[in-house]
Order: C-alpha cells, then sequence, then structure tokens
C-alpha cells in the first residue's frame, strides 16, 4: 500500500469518528434508537434463521416419513356392509307425508337433495323445509320423523314466532335421510 493509500484511510477514519461523536452529542436519542433497531433488525434476522433451519428440518422429516409410510389400499379394508335400504326418491315424501298427518303438523317450501356421495358407501337425501304450528306438534313432528324414517338425522333447526303472545312457532328444519348406494355402476 502506498502512504497515500494510508493517508486516506486515516482521514475516513477520522472524519467518521467526528461525525460519530458530533451526532451522539447533538441528536443522543436518534443513536440511540437507530442503535435499537438494528439490534432488532439483527435479532429479526437471527430469529428468520432459525425458523428457516426448522422448517428445512421438519421437511426432511416430512419426507423420510413420506417414504417409510406404506400405502394402504381402500380393498384392503373391511368396510362393513350398512343395513340401510334401497333409495327411493317418493320415499321420504311419503313418510314425511304419514308424519305430518299422524301429528297434525303442516310443512311447506320443502326442497330435496342428494348429495355426491363418491367415496362413501351410502348415499344422503337432505330435505329442507319450514314447519308450523304449536311447540308440542313440532317436538312430536321430529319425535316421529325419528321413530317412522329409520337412519334419518336432524341436521339443523331454527324456530321463531311471531310475537312473545303467540303459540304458534315457524322452525326452518333440515333433515338428512341415509340409504344403500346401488351395487350397479
Amino acid at each position: 500500500m502506498s502512504t497515500s493509500t494510508i493517508t486516506m484511510k486515516r482521514i475516513s477514519t477520522a472524519a467518521c469518528r467526528f461525525y460519530v461523536e458530533k451526532a451522539i452529542r447533538d441528536r443522543p436519542g436518534a443513536v440511540v434508537s437507530l442503535a435499537a433497531a438494528v439490534l432488532a433488525l439483527i435479532g429479526a434476522l437471527a430469529g428468520l434463521l432459525a425458523a428457516a433451519a426448522q422448517s428445512a428440518r421438519l421437511e426432511t422429516e416430512i419426507d423420510e416419513l413420506r417414504r417409510s409410510a406404506r400405502p394402504v389400499s381402500v380393498q384392503s379394508r373391511n368396510v362393513p356392509q350398512l343395513p340401510l335400504t334401497d333409495f327411493h326418491s317418493s320415499q321420504l315424501v311419503r313418510a314425511l307425508d304419514r308424519v305430518a298427518d299422524a301429528t297434525k303438523t303442516g310443512y311447506d317450501e320443502i326442497t330435496f337433495s342428494l348429495d355426491p356421495a363418491t367415496n362413501k358407501p351410502f348415499l344422503r337425501y337432505r330435505a329442507s323445509m319450514t314447519v308450523s304450528g304449536t311447540y308440542p306438534n313440532i317436538r312430536n313432528f321430529l319425535s316421529a320423523i325419528a321413530q317412522d324414517i329409520k337412519f334419518a338425522s336432524l341436521d339443523s333447526i331454527s324456530c321463531a314466532r311471531a310475537g312473545i303472545q303467540s303459540a304458534e312457532l315457524t322452525c326452518d328444519l333440515t333433515l338428512s335421510a341415509f340409504y344403500r348406494k346401488p351395487q350397479h355402476g
């Protein structure tokens, strides 16, 4: 190195030292804030590097588990045959009519939907309806459904009445009835 290079380094070191000392004297709060920000940045970078290392370690473990896992064959599982009845769309309508007549409870605005059950051994047929009646009538209606319609469940119920003095309830019900899946294609 030449003497001019060494002299320039001494001058730039002295100039930096001068400006740092001046900043500390003139704005000590700003220098402390800057130092805290630098330390926070260093801490955040250290945390990020630790998280990246842990993520890489977990990915390695997941890959090892995937390689060591044995594939499970669906045919090897013994799925029990459910004692469900065959599906007929009118069967649920007739059963609901019988229950409504027996309990003297009216229903309307009924909609039906058949859930696509491609990977399940059963069919799910949903019925959504509005039921009107007194509280005992609606309870009897639901009890009769549970007794008359085998493999049916109440999915949701939401009731309201016109006023506090009214004994008449209007309930929105969603039922599911389960049926055997056809054995053919």
